[in-house]
């Protein structure tokens, strides 16, 4: 729960378990990671919903200077939208290096996505709503180990400054492109066992299971 959010609730703070957004980090990081035979960067969200979000991203790619990735984009997505994102690309020259995957995908599936990227996405603009969440994906995102590119704002700031974790950028598709140009063609291993560790100290549930029981007798 948001920081904001909590001041703006009545409520007595003793009486508030305060979660964070938590996954099974183990299990995503024991993933086998999908190997394609090109190198790919991801996007993963609900598209209908997140619709400008998958747009800010689609028009980032296209300024890269690096040509040798694809970008995956996966979540559900109704027609409309989908058609939307589709005629984007093609506008922008990029269909052949652009691929949907709107269906479902199992746990297992899309774990094994996230383990393969070279690195995984998760713009912020600076508006109200991002600025008193921190995402869930996120959380996914940096138990997987690969690359975290995302933005300083809000709690996501708050939490991740400093971290040595995940790469900021702001919400500027050219800059955007740009920290993605300086860091896809090496690897980051401290970056990313930084982003594991954090992940399973912050997000594993089994560090919360101990402590919600205790809650709950209160």
């Amino acid at each position: 729960m948001s920081k904001h959010n909590h001041k703006a609730l009545a409520i007595r703070p003793e009486a508030m378990y305060v979660l964070p957004p938590i996954t099974d980090s183990y299990k995503i990081l024991s993933s086998d990671a999908l190997i394609r035979k090109k190198k790919y960067i991801l996007y993963s969200a609900n598209l209908t919903e997140y619709t400008n979000d998958a747009i800010f991203i689609i028009k980032a790619f296209s300024h890269l200077t690096n040509e040798n990735v694809d970008l995956l984009l996966i979540g559900r997505a109704n027609a409309k939208t989908l058609q939307r994102l589709e005629k984007y690309v093609e506008i922008l020259n990029i269909s052949k290096r652009v691929f949907f995957i709107s269906e479902y995908l199992s746990n297992k599936n899309l774990f094994s996505h996230l383990r393969g990227a070279s690195a995984l996405l998760a713009p912020l603009d600076d508006n109200l709503r991002n600025s008193s969440r921190f995402p869930y994906k996120l959380a996914q995102y940096m138990s997987s180990g690969s690359l975290v590119i995302t933005s300083p704002v809000g709690e996501v700031g708050d939490v991740l400054k400093g971290t040595n974790t995940v790469l900021f950028s702001q919400y500027d598709t050219y800059d955007f492109a740009r920290v993605l140009d300086a860091n896809l063609p090496k690897k980051n291993n401290q970056l990313s066992l930084n982003s594991i560790n954090f992940a399973k100290k912050y997000f594993d549930y089994r560090n919360y299971i101990s402590s919600f029981q205790s809650f709950l007798k209160y």
